[in-house]
């Protein structure tokens, strides 16, 4: 995204899916936080589109329409909001 912060690890996680007739995805993922107050720069030969979006929106839309997001988020979205409510001091 063109930026640099400090990250948290909060944990990681092992997931399993058919996202097709042939088609599966098998990760082990680690997920990181960061707090950054500035503009994203992004590559644009990395990145098409992006936006920042609050936690309750993103909730919402994922609850309306949850194949907009990927599997993983939709998996571990909970377990991150509850880690940065309780856990995580940044800045």
């Amino acid at each position: 995204m063109g930026f640099d912060c400090e990250l948290k690890e909060l944990f990681n996680f092992t997931y399993h899916v058919k996202l097709g007739k042939n088609l599966f995805e098998h990760e082990y993922d680690h997920v990181f936080v960061g707090k950054f107050d500035g503009e994203p720069n992004p590559n644009p030969e990395e990145i098409d589109d992006w936006k920042w979006i609050g936690l309750e929106e993103l909730k919402r839309e994922m609850q309306e329409d949850p194949d907009r997001y990927t599997y993983w988020l939709r998996v571990v979205f909970d377990k991150v909001v509850s880690h940065l409510k309780d856990n995580v001091k940044l800045g």
